[in-house]
Protein backbone atom coordinates (compact mmCIF):
# COMPACT_ATOMS: atom_id res chain seq x y z
CA UNK A 1 0.00 0.00 0.00
CA UNK A 2 2.75 2.65 0.61
CA UNK A 3 4.07 1.22 -2.66
CA UNK A 4 1.35 2.29 -4.31
CA UNK A 5 1.27 5.32 -2.66
CA UNK A 6 4.38 6.49 -3.36
CA UNK A 7 3.79 5.56 -7.36
CA UNK A 8 0.71 8.20 -7.05
CA UNK A 9 2.84 10.69 -5.67
CA UNK A 10 5.13 10.42 -8.23
CA UNK A 11 2.62 10.26 -11.42
CA UNK A 12 1.29 13.17 -9.54
CA UNK A 13 4.07 15.04 -9.47
CA UNK A 14 4.95 14.35 -13.62
CA UNK A 15 1.15 15.54 -14.16
CA UNK A 16 2.22 18.60 -11.91
CA UNK A 17 4.89 19.55 -13.52
CA UNK A 18 3.54 19.44 -17.23
CA UNK A 19 0.82 21.41 -16.02
CA UNK A 20 3.52 24.29 -14.62
CA UNK A 21 4.84 23.92 -17.91
CA UNK A 22 1.87 24.29 -20.01
CA UNK A 23 1.29 27.23 -17.60
CA UNK A 24 4.25 28.94 -17.75
CA UNK A 25 5.34 28.01 -21.90
CA UNK A 26 7.12 31.48 -21.67
CA UNK A 27 9.12 32.33 -18.67
CA UNK A 28 11.46 29.51 -17.06
CA UNK A 29 12.18 31.65 -13.92
CA UNK A 30 8.64 31.66 -13.35
CA UNK A 31 8.10 28.02 -13.81
CA UNK A 32 11.17 27.28 -11.63
CA UNK A 33 9.78 29.39 -8.73
CA UNK A 34 6.64 27.38 -8.90
CA UNK A 35 8.23 23.68 -9.15
CA UNK A 36 10.62 24.42 -6.25
CA UNK A 37 7.76 24.79 -4.10
CA UNK A 38 5.56 22.18 -5.85
CA UNK A 39 8.36 19.57 -5.37
CA UNK A 40 8.38 18.58 -1.47
CA UNK A 41 4.85 16.56 -1.81
CA UNK A 42 6.05 13.87 -3.99
CA UNK A 43 8.82 13.19 -1.70
CA UNK A 44 8.48 9.95 0.74
CA UNK A 45 8.36 12.35 3.93
CA UNK A 46 6.88 15.85 2.63
CA UNK A 47 6.74 17.20 5.76
CA UNK A 48 10.37 17.49 6.29
CA UNK A 49 11.11 17.96 2.74
CA UNK A 50 13.03 21.34 1.23
CA UNK A 51 13.65 21.64 -2.17
CA UNK A 52 16.49 23.90 -3.93
CA UNK A 53 16.57 24.74 -7.96
CA UNK A 54 20.05 26.53 -9.24
CA UNK A 55 19.70 27.42 -13.08
CA UNK A 56 21.55 29.87 -14.60
CA UNK A 57 22.81 31.23 -11.71
CA UNK A 58 19.82 32.06 -10.02
CA UNK A 59 18.55 30.38 -7.14
CA UNK A 60 14.80 28.97 -6.64
CA UNK A 61 14.15 27.90 -2.90
CA UNK A 62 10.71 26.23 -1.07
CA UNK A 63 9.44 27.30 1.58
CA UNK A 64 11.04 27.00 4.60
CA UNK A 65 14.08 26.30 3.17
CA UNK A 66 16.88 24.73 5.05
CA UNK A 67 20.36 23.54 4.33
CA UNK A 68 20.71 19.61 5.68
CA UNK A 69 22.95 16.42 5.47
CA UNK A 70 20.80 14.07 3.87
CA UNK A 71 20.30 15.55 0.18
CA UNK A 72 19.49 14.36 -3.19
CA UNK A 73 20.99 16.12 -6.16
CA UNK A 74 20.41 16.22 -9.93
CA UNK A 75 22.09 18.21 -12.80
CA UNK A 76 19.98 20.16 -15.49
CA UNK A 77 21.35 20.08 -19.26
CA UNK A 78 20.32 22.39 -21.29
CA UNK A 79 21.51 21.60 -25.38
CA UNK A 80 24.07 18.74 -23.16
CA UNK A 81 25.62 22.11 -21.46
CA UNK A 82 25.21 21.50 -17.50
CA UNK A 83 23.32 24.60 -16.59
CA UNK A 84 22.10 23.69 -13.01
CA UNK A 85 20.89 21.40 -10.08
CA UNK A 86 17.57 20.20 -8.97
CA UNK A 87 18.57 19.59 -4.88
CA UNK A 88 16.08 17.65 -2.65
CA UNK A 89 16.60 17.69 1.41
CA UNK A 90 14.86 15.83 4.15
CA UNK A 91 15.49 18.14 7.56
CA UNK A 92 15.62 15.48 10.19
CA UNK A 93 17.26 12.05 9.56
CA UNK A 94 15.09 8.74 8.45
CA UNK A 95 15.49 5.49 8.05
CA UNK A 96 18.17 3.78 5.53
CA UNK A 97 16.17 3.41 1.97
CA UNK A 98 17.72 3.11 -1.25
CA UNK A 99 19.93 6.18 -1.55
CA UNK A 100 20.44 7.22 2.27
CA UNK A 101 17.22 8.21 3.28
CA UNK A 102 15.89 8.50 -0.24
CA UNK A 103 13.83 5.46 -2.65
CA UNK A 104 15.49 4.32 -5.77
CA UNK A 105 12.58 5.64 -7.15
CA UNK A 106 12.66 8.90 -6.03
CA UNK A 107 16.28 9.04 -7.43
CA UNK A 108 14.71 8.17 -10.91
CA UNK A 109 12.25 10.97 -10.40
CA UNK A 110 14.62 13.85 -9.15
CA UNK A 111 16.68 12.68 -12.70
CA UNK A 112 13.39 12.90 -14.59
CA UNK A 113 12.56 16.60 -13.26
CA UNK A 114 16.14 17.98 -13.97
CA UNK A 115 15.95 16.56 -17.69
CA UNK A 116 11.99 18.04 -18.10
CA UNK A 117 13.06 21.08 -16.77
CA UNK A 118 16.21 21.11 -19.40
CA UNK A 119 13.81 20.15 -22.13
CA UNK A 120 11.08 23.02 -20.64
CA UNK A 121 13.77 25.80 -20.54
CA UNK A 122 15.11 24.56 -24.62
CA UNK A 123 11.47 24.86 -25.73
CA UNK A 124 10.39 28.07 -23.74
CA UNK A 125 14.09 29.57 -25.18
CA UNK A 126 13.19 28.47 -28.80
CA UNK A 127 10.18 29.78 -28.56
CA UNK A 128 11.27 32.95 -26.96
CA UNK A 129 14.41 33.26 -29.44
CA UNK A 130 11.21 32.39 -32.68
CA UNK A 131 9.44 35.32 -31.25
CA UNK A 132 12.17 37.76 -31.74
CA UNK A 133 13.07 36.26 -35.21
CA UNK A 134 9.51 37.25 -36.10
CA UNK A 135 9.69 40.41 -34.79
CA UNK A 136 12.53 41.30 -36.66
CA UNK A 137 11.05 39.98 -39.96
CA UNK A 138 8.05 42.02 -39.15
CA UNK A 139 9.99 45.32 -38.74
CA UNK A 140 12.30 44.57 -41.57
CA UNK A 141 8.97 43.65 -44.07
CA UNK A 142 7.87 46.87 -43.20
CA UNK A 143 11.43 48.61 -44.18
CA UNK A 144 11.05 46.72 -47.26
CA UNK A 145 7.62 47.95 -47.97
CA UNK A 146 8.49 51.17 -46.95
CA UNK A 147 11.77 51.31 -49.27
CA UNK A 148 9.40 49.64 -51.91
CA UNK A 149 6.72 52.56 -51.56
CA UNK A 150 9.45 55.19 -52.05
CA UNK A 151 11.55 53.38 -55.08
CA UNK A 152 8.04 53.44 -56.52
CA UNK A 153 7.39 57.26 -56.22
CA UNK A 154 11.05 57.69 -57.56
CA UNK A 155 10.57 55.66 -60.25
CA UNK A 156 7.51 57.33 -61.22
CA UNK A 157 8.82 60.43 -61.07
CA UNK A 158 11.90 59.93 -63.24
CA UNK A 159 8.75 58.66 -65.63
CA UNK A 160 6.79 62.31 -65.09
CA UNK A 161 10.54 63.67 -65.55
CA UNK A 162 11.52 61.45 -69.08
CA UNK A 163 7.76 62.86 -70.33
CA UNK A 164 8.40 66.17 -69.56
CA UNK A 165 12.10 65.91 -71.12
CA UNK A 166 10.50 64.33 -74.33
CA UNK A 167 7.97 66.73 -74.46
CA UNK A 168 10.44 69.52 -74.10
CA UNK A 169 12.77 68.43 -76.71
CA UNK A 170 9.58 67.65 -79.45
CA UNK A 171 8.38 71.32 -78.43
CA UNK A 172 12.10 73.03 -79.12
CA UNK A 173 12.20 70.83 -82.32
CA UNK A 174 8.87 72.27 -83.39
CA UNK A 175 9.20 76.17 -82.87
CA UNK A 176 13.63 75.97 -82.94
CA UNK A 177 14.86 73.01 -85.89
CA UNK A 178 11.40 72.82 -87.78
CA UNK A 179 10.80 76.50 -89.20
CA UNK A 180 15.12 76.19 -90.29
CA UNK A 181 14.41 73.12 -91.78
CA UNK A 182 11.23 74.64 -93.63
CA UNK A 183 13.62 77.60 -94.63
CA UNK A 184 16.17 75.44 -96.07
CA UNK A 185 14.20 72.88 -97.40
CA UNK A 186 12.22 76.39 -99.73
CA UNK A 187 15.40 77.16 -100.54
CA UNK A 188 16.61 74.21 -102.30
CA UNK A 189 15.90 73.97 -106.11
CA UNK A 190 12.87 71.92 -106.82
CA UNK A 191 14.76 69.18 -108.17
CA UNK A 192 16.56 68.41 -104.73
CA UNK A 193 13.07 69.66 -102.40
CA UNK A 194 11.46 66.00 -103.18
CA UNK A 195 14.33 64.53 -101.76
CA UNK A 196 14.60 66.53 -98.38
CA UNK A 197 11.01 66.51 -97.70
CA UNK A 198 11.34 62.54 -97.75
Amino acid sequence: MIALRERIKELNCLYGIAQLAERHSDSVEDLLRDLVNFLPFSWQYPEITCARIIFQGKTYQSKGFKVAKWRQSSRIFVYNEPKGEVTIFYLEERPPADEGPFLREERALLDELAERIGTAAMRISAELELQEINKQLTLERKALQEANAALRSVLARIEEEKQEIYMNIRTNIDKILMPILHELILNLPQTQRKYAEM
